[in-house]
C-alpha cells in the first residue's frame, strides 16, 4: 500500500480508504512491470457484488457500506502488498502477481456470501492476465475493460465465481467494437434483414400474427446472432437505430404487399422495442409517424416491450404504453416471468397480450411444476382481461396442453422458425401456413377469454357485471359450441365434460351435439330452445336434462357473435349422484311430475327467505342463483321482465309476508295467477305461476312453479269468473294497432301503451310521464298539436285524423292523430288519444302505401337504415318552414370519422360496414325525439336539431361527436374512432342546401387544422 503522505487526499476513497480510479490508472502499470521484472505473471482482477442493490434495499445503506468495507478489508488481507482500488459503488480493481489466485478468490466468495445473509449477495471476479513479454506496452484501460467483460459474462450464473478473459471473450469484444462502428452502415446497406416468425391461435390452429425479428447478415462475419448484436447495441445506446429500421421495414413490407394485391396474406405484425428506445427517442412518435407514412392501420402493428424494461423509468414507460394503447396499437409484454417483479408488472400495467418466457417449456416433461406455473399465469392473465402467448413450443403434447388450459396463442418451431419474408409468403402460398380470418379476430378473442381454469368460468373479464360468486371445487365440465341457423357444432370440450356425457350414456361430446341437431327427443328440442334464448339474453341460462334415469343441469352462456354464427360456453353437471336413494323415490317421482308439467320450479325457505332452483327448463324466467334472497330476486325479475301493467299485482302475489295468510284462506290449498312477461324474442306472453306450501325437515317452504300459458290458462286461473275490467283495458291497450296515450288538463302525459313506447323507442313510460309535448321536443312545429289539444280540453270537442310531423328514432315521421275528451261527472279532466303513421291509413289503399314506402326508401340510407342526405334535406325543409313562421333556429352538424380507412384495410370492408351500422344505431339512440340524424355518405354523418343559441348548437355537435368517439368495441374487436365536426345555423344561410355545404366546409377546415 503506498504511503498516504506521498499522495494528496483526493486520490483516496472516503468509505474504504482505498486508492480511487484516478490513482489506480496512474500507478497500476508500475506494479505490472515490477512483476514482469521478477519473472512472474501479472493479473488485473475486477470484483463485483451480485445483487448488491437488493441488499441495500433490504438492510439499508449503512449495512451496505459496512459490507463494502468488509469486502475492502478481505481483499487486502488476501492480497497483501498489491494495489487494490475502489472505482465506484461495489466495483473493485486489483493488480497482483501469480499467487494461488483462483483458490483465494473462491475463499473471498464464501466470506462475502456468509455476510450477505438472505440477500443472495455473491462476489464475482473477472481475471485478465498481462502478456509476459516485457516489450509489450501495458494498457491499464484495456485490461480493466477485459477483466470487466469477463466478470459480466458470468452474471446471474450462480455456479460460477470467476472467469478468465479468453479467446472467446476476445472474439466477443472484437465483434462488439465492429457492431458499434458498423450499425449505421448495416442499416443503410440493409445488412439487417427482417424475418417473420408465425404465431398461431390455439382455438383455430391457424396463423393469426407474425413477429418481426432482426437478423444481421454481415459481409465480413456472415450471420451474426441477435444474442450478440442486440446486447451490444443496448450497451452502446444504439439500439434505437435498429428498432426504428425494423419498424420502417415492416411498414414498407406491409405497404408493398397491400399495393400488390396480397393484403389478404398480411396478418398483424409485432415489433420489439427496447427499454432504451424510450430514453433515446420519442418511441411512440417514431412508430406512429412511420405507420402514417406507409398508411399501415394501427390494428396491424403491435409493439412488444420486455418485462425487464419496466424495472427502470416505470412512470415514463407507463405514459408511453398509454399513448400506444390510446392510439389503437396493441401493447404486448414480452418475456414475462424472466424478471424480478412479474406480479407487480401485471398489477401496475395493462397489456393486451402477455408473452410467457420460453424457459417454462424447457423442462415441460421433467418438471411438472412448470405446467402448474404456466396454468396459473394463464388463469391470472385471463382474470385481468389479458391474453396469453407462450414461446418455444416444439412438441405436439405441449400444444395440446396449452390448448386445453386456454392459452390463446403459441409460437415456436412446431409452427415455424423465423424465415425471410419471401420464404414465409411461399409457405402461405403453398398452404403450409393456414391463415386466420382477420375479420373474425374479435370473435376468437372472445372465445379465448373463456377461462376453463377458473372457479367461475361463466364470468368474463370483459363483462362488467361478472358475478365472481360461483364456487366449483373441481375442473368444471366445459364445452364450447357454435350455433348457426338452428344447428350446433362442437368447437372443443375438456375431459371433464367428456366424462359426464359418457356417464349419462350419450358416449361423447360430439354425439351429444349430434342428438341436439336431430331433435328427436323432447329434451333435445328444449336444450336448443334455451340455446337460442341464451344467444339473445347474454345471461347464464339453465336447463335440466332428464333421460335414462339421470338428472343433469346444463349452464349455457353466449360468448361471441360473428356474421351468422354465435359461440356459446356450456357446462353439464350430473346431479344424479348427489341424490340419496331409498324412500326418496316417491319424492323424485313427484319432482319429475312437476318437471314434466312446469318450465321452472323454485323453492323458498319461509323462515330465511332464501330461494333455490330445483328445476329450470325452457322458461322466460331468468335463472336464480342458489342462496339469493327471494325478495331481491323478485324485485329484479318484476322490474326487468313483468309487463308494467302487471308489476304491482305480481309483487302482491309474491309477497312472502302475506303468503301463509293467503294460502290459509284459499280453499284450494295453493295460490295461482297469470302475468305477462318478456320472452326471448322481446315480446310479452302470458305465464302461469302456482304457489304450493311444503314442509321439508320441519321447515316451512313454498314451491314456486311456472309454466307458459295455453288456451285454457286464463279460465283455469280465473275459475270461470268474470274477467276483470282492468284486464280488458290492459288487453285492449296491448292489441290496438296504434300508439295510445292519455293526458291531464295541463296536457301532461298520464299513461301510454307499448305501441307508443315502441314508436319512440322508449324503454319505459317513465321517460314521458308528467311531461308535455313541448318539453319532449319531438314536434318540428308544436303549435298545431298544442292547439288541437286545447280545443279538446277547453271545448270538449274531439279532433279526428289530424295530420302532423314528429321526430322519432332520429328521423321525421308523418302521423295521423285523433284525440277525444275524458270526462268525469260531465267535466273534462283530460284527453285520450291515439296515432298511427300516415301511410298506414292512406285513402288510396295499397297504391298509396306502395308509393309512400318507395318515397321512404329514396330518403333512407340502405346500409344503416337511417335517413340519407335526401332524407335529411326533407327534414331540414320542415325545420326551415317552422323557422320562417317564427319558430326556433336549427343547427346542422356534419361529422367525418377518421380511422375508418385503417379499419377497412385491417379487417375488411364488411367489418367497416358493421362499424357504420353501430355508429348509426348510437346516433339514433342519442338523437331520440328531438334530433334528426342521418348518413350523408361514406364515413360522413349529420344531425339536425332545433336550438335556442349558438351555445346550444355547439352542445348538440359535441353530444353527437361524443356518441361516435365513445364506441370502443364492435363485435369483440377494439376500435378507436376519432371524429371531426363542423356545424352551421340555418340563420346563417339562404336555404337547406347551403346549410349542409357550410357545415361540411367547416368540418373540412377543422380536419385540416387537426392534421396541421
Amino acid at each position: 500500500m503506498p504511503d498516504r503522505s506521498l499522495v494528496i487526499q483526493a486520490d483516496f476513497d472516503e468509505l474504504t480508504n482505498l486508492p480511487n480510479m484516478m490513482y489506480f490508472r496512474q500507478y497500476a502499470s508500475a506494479y505490472v512491470r515490477a512483476a514482469q521484472r521478477k519473472g512472474k505473471h501479472a493479473y488485473l482482477v475486477y470484483f463485483n457484488l451480485e445483487s448488491f442493490s437488493i441488499f441495500n434495499e433490504r438492510y439499508g445503506f449503512e449495512e451496505g457500506d459496512r459490507l463494502l468495507r468488509l469486502m475492502s478489508t478481505s481483499i487486502q488481507e488476501a492480497f497483501p502488498g498489491f494495489l487494490l482500488s475502489r472505482f465506484s459503488e461495489d466495483h473493485f480493481f486489483l493488480v497482483c502477481e501469480s499467487l494461488n489466485l483462483v483458490a483465494t478468490i473462491e475463499d473471498l466468495h464464501e466470506q462475502i456470501r456468509s455476510f450477505g445473509r438472505n440477500a443472495n449477495v455473491e462476489l464475482k471476479a473477472g481475471i485478465y492476465e498481462f502478456p509476459s513479454d516485457k516489450d509489450v506496452a501495458v494498457d491499464i484501460g484495456v485490461a480493466c475493460d477485459r477483466a470487466k467483460v469477463a466478470c459480466e459474462s458470468i452474471s446471474h450464473q450462480y455456479d460460477r465465481v470467476y472467469r478468465r478473459f479468453d479467446d472467446a471473450l476476445r472474439w466477443y469484444m472484437e465483434r462488439q467494437h465492429y457492431i458499434e462502428s458498423h450499425v449505421t452502415r448495416a442499416v443503410e446497406n440493409e445488412w439487417i434483414k427482417v424475418y417473420f416468425q408465425p404465431i398461431t391461435r390455439t382455438i383455430t390452429g391457424k396463423v393469426c400474427e407474425f413477429e418481426a425479428l432482426a437478423r444481421w447478415d454481415d459481409p465480413r462475419y456472415g450471420m451474426l446472432s441477435p444474442a450478440i448484436f442486440v446486447d451490444v447495441l443496448e450497451q452502446s445506446h444504439l439500439i434505437h437505430l435498429l428498432d426504428a429500421f425494423v419498424v420502417r421495414k415492416v411498414c414498407q413490407i406491409w405497404r408493398e404487399m397491400n399495393d400488390a394485391g396480397h393484403g389478404q396474406m398480411m396478418m398483424p405484425i409485432s415489433v420489439n422495442l427496447s427499454r432504451l428506445d424510450f430514453e433515446l427517442c420519442d418511441t411512440f412518435e417514431m412508430v406512429d409517424a412511420t405507420a402514417r407514412e406507409y398508411g399501415v392501420p394501427h390494428q396491424m402493428l403491435h409493439v412488444e416491450i420486455t418485462e425487464s424494461a419496466l424495472n427502470q423509468n416505470a412512470d415514463k414507460l407507463m405514459v408511453q404504453i398509454t399513448r400506444f394503447r390510446d392510439a389503437g396499437y396493441q401493447v404486448w409484454l414480452d418475456d414475462f416471468g424472466s424478471g424480478w417483479s412479474s406480479l407487480n408488472t401485471l398489477k401496475d400495467y395493462t397489456f393486451d397480450v402477455v408473452k410467457i418466457d420460453m424457459a417454462f417449456l424447457r423442462e415441460f416433461n421433467t418438471k411438472p411444476s412448470s405446467r402448474v406455473i404456466i396454468s396459473s399465469v394463464v388463469n391470472l392473465a385471463k382474470q385481468l382481461g389479458m391474453q396469453t402467448l407462450i414461446e418455444g413450443v416444439e412438441l405436439p403434447e405441449q400444444y395440446d396442453f396449452l390448448h386445453d388450459i386456454g392459452c390463446e396463442f403459441i409460437q415456436g418451431y412446431l409452427i415455424g422458425r423465423p424465415l425471410p419474408v419471401a420464404d414465409s409468403l411461399k409457405r402461405i402460398e403453398a398452404g403450409e401456413l393456414e391463415l386466420d380470418q382477420l375479420a373474425l379476430s374479435g370473435y376468437y378473442n372472445r372465445l379465448g377469454s373463456i377461462n376453463a381454469l377458473s372457479a367461475s368460468p361463466f364470468d368474463f373479464a370483459w363483462d362488467a357485471h361478472a358475478s365472481q360468486n360461483r364456487k366449483i371445487n373441481e375442473i368444471v365440465p366445459l364445452a364450447t359450441i357454435e350455433y348457426s341457423k338452428g344447428r350446433v357444432s362442437l368447437i372443443s370440450s375438456n375431459q371433464s365434460f367428456e366424462n359426464v356425457v359418457q356417464d349419462v350414456g350419450v358416449g361423447s361430446a360430439s354425439e351429444f351435439v349430434n342428438r341436439l341437431n336431430e331433435g328427436k327427443r323432447v329434451q333435445s328440442r328444449t336444450v336448443m330452445s334455451v340455446i337460442s334464448t341464451a344467444v339473445v339474453s347474454g345471461r347464464v341460462e339453465l336447463v335440466d336434462i332428464m333421460e335414462h334415469g339421470t338428472h343433469c343441469v346444463m349452464q349455457i352462456r353466449h360468448v361471441a357473435s360473428a356474421r351468422d354464427v354465435d359461440a356459446l360456453l356450456i357446462s353439464l353437471i350430473n346431479i344424479t349422484n348427489f341424490s340419496s336413494s331409498g324412500d326418496e323415490n316417491r319424492f323424485k317421482i313427484a319432482l319429475q311430475y312437476l318437471y314434466a308439467v312446469y318450465d321452472a320450479v323454485n323453492i323458498v325457505n319461509l323462515s330465511t327467505g332464501v330461494v333455490s332452483t330445483l328445476y329450470r327448463g325452457n322458461t322466460v324466467f331468468p335463472s336464480v342463483l342458489n342462496g339469493d334472497m327471494f325478495a331481491v330476486a323478485t324485485r329484479r325479475f318484476v322490474r326487468d321482465y313483468v309487463h308494467p301493467m302487471d308489476r304491482e299485482r305480481c309483487l302482491r302475489y309474491l309477497d312472502l309476508s302475506t303468503i301463509e295468510t293467503r294460502m290459509a284462506a284459499c280453499e284450494r290449498g295453493h295460490l295461482a295467477d297469470a302475468f305477462r312477461a318478456l320472452n326471448a324474442q322481446g315480446n310479452y306472453e302470458w305465464i302461469i305461476s302456482v304457489l304450493v306450501p311444503l314442509v321439508v325437515d320441519d321447515q316451512h317452504a313454498v314451491l314456486i312453479c311456472v309454466r307458459r300459458n295455453n288456451e285454457d290458462a286464463l279460465c283455469s286461473i280465473m275459475d270461470g269468473t268474470e274477467v276483470p275490467k282492468d284486464l280488458l283495458w290492459d288487453t285492449l291497450l296491448e292489441l290496438v294497432p296504434a300508439g295510445v296515450f292519455w293526458k291531464d288538463k295541463d296536457r301532461r302525459f298520464l299513461g301510454v301503451n307499448k305501441n307508443f313506447l315502441d314508436f319512440y323507442e322508449f324503454s319505459s313510460a317513465n321517460e314521458v310521464l308528467g311531461k308535455n309535448d313541448e318539453e319532449m321536443g319531438w314536434h318540428v312545429d308544436t303549435d298545431p298539436f298544442k292547439n288541437n289539444e286545447l280545443r279538446v280540453i277547453m271545448r270538449g270537442e274531439p279532433v279526428l285524423n289530424a295530420h302532423g310531423t314528429c321526430l322519432a328514432r332520429g328521423e321525421v315521421r308523418n302521423i295521423v292523430a285523433s284525440k277525444i275528451p275524458l270526462c268525469r261527472n260531465g267535466e273534462v279532466v283530460g284527453l285520450l288519444g291515439y296515432f298511427t303513421e300516415e301511410h298506414e291509413v292512406g285513402a288510396d289503399g295499397g297504391e298509396r302505401d306502395i308509393l309512400d314506402r318507395l318515397g321512404r326508401m329514396a330518403e333512407t340510407d340502405q346500409l344503416t337504415d337511417i335517413p340519407n342526405k335526401r332524407g335529411l334535406l326533407v327534414a331540414a325543409g320542415s325545420y326551415a318552414d317552422s323557422y320562417v313562421q317564427g319558430g326556433p333556429d336549427f343547427v346542422c352538424a356534419v361529422f367525418d370519422i377518421r380511422g375508418m380507412r385503417d379499419l377497412n384495410l385491417a379487417y375488411g370492408r364488411s367489418f367497416g360496414n358493421r362499424i357504420l351500422k353501430v355508429v348509426a344505431k348510437r346516433f339514433s339512440q342519442l338523437g331520440g325525439v328531438n334530433c334528426v340524424v342521418g348518413r350523408i355518405g361514406g364515413d360522413k354523418f349529420a344531425g339536425l336539431s332545433q336550438v335556442a343559441s349558438r351555445d346550444d348548437a355547439q352542445a348538440v355537435a359535441e353530444r353527437l361527436k361524443g356518441a361516435i368517439e365513445s364506441i370502443g368495441e364492435v363485435d369483440g374487436l377494439p376500435v378507436h374512432l376519432c371524429c371531426t365536426a363542423g356545424w352551421a345555423l340555418y340563420s346563417e344561410c339562404e336555404d337547406a342546401v347551403e346549410l349542409f355545404d357550410l357545415a361540411d366546409s367547416r368540418m373540412r377546415e377543422a380536419r385540416r387544422a387537426a392534421r396541421g
